[in-house]
């Protein structure tokens, strides 16, 4: 199973290089709104991916893949993710 990285986390670690949105950028997103998410499978192999988001509650977010993955077996092209602000790497 895959799990999502903690990119608000990453850039606690990391803010010189790896940067988020912000909060307020974070809170206008809306139904068919663009999100990269970061898929981790068994610690070993990650990947960034687009998520096209389908609904919003608070925090809370339910999109679907808009990718298809190289290398990771346990999600595939048009999967329902769900996920929240912490997970969001970047907007487009």
């Amino acid at each position: 199973m895959y799990k999502l990285m903690n990119a608000r986390l990453q850039n606690r670690k990391y803010p010189e290089t790896f940067e988020i949105p912000s909060r307020a950028e974070i809170k206008t997103l809306k139904p068919g709104d663009l999100v990269k998410l970061c898929f981790e499978e068994d610690g070993l192999y990650s990947e960034r991916m687009w998520v096209n988001i389908i609904s919003t509650k608070g925090d809370e977010f339910r999109g679907i893949l808009d990718n298809q993955p190289f290398g990771l077996s346990t999600v595939k092209y048009r999967d329902i993710v769900k996920f929240n602000s912490k997970h969001i790497l970047s907007i487009m």
